[in-house]
């Protein structure tokens, strides 16, 4: 059972993702990211039964994971590095944040 309801977690992602790249100020590999955003969270109990984890274990587990998450939103770009993603922040005023899609259907425009 999970501590944290899905939309105060994406909350806290926004807040803690955007003051890491905003830091780094150059497109940072998604591997990276994943290892910043552990460590920023790591005093926030996500789960209720005594076990510690992750905030990338909460969002595998209720979003399908980083990814997926940077993807839905309009101010993370996701560029393919090698054999990884490199990710930065597209937009870092303070302007509305749209989610392109929550599910995993196809929105053809």
């Amino acid at each position: 059972q999970w501590n944290m309801k899905l939309d105060e977690v994406i909350e806290l992602a926004h807040l803690n993702i955007k003051t890491i790249l905003k830091e780094n100020k150059e497109p940072i590999l998604l591997s990276k990211l994943v290892t910043l955003l552990n460590n920023k969270t790591k005093n926030i109990k996500f789960h209720q039964n005594k076990k510690m984890n992750h905030f990338s274990k909460y969002m595998k587990h209720n979003y399908g994971g980083l990814l997926k998450f940077l993807d839905d939103y309009n101010i993370y770009g996701i560029i393919d590095y090698k054999s990884d993603k490199k990710i930065i922040l597209l937009d870092d005023n303070n302007s509305k944040i749209v989610q392109f899609s929550n599910d995993n259907e196809w929105i053809l425009l």
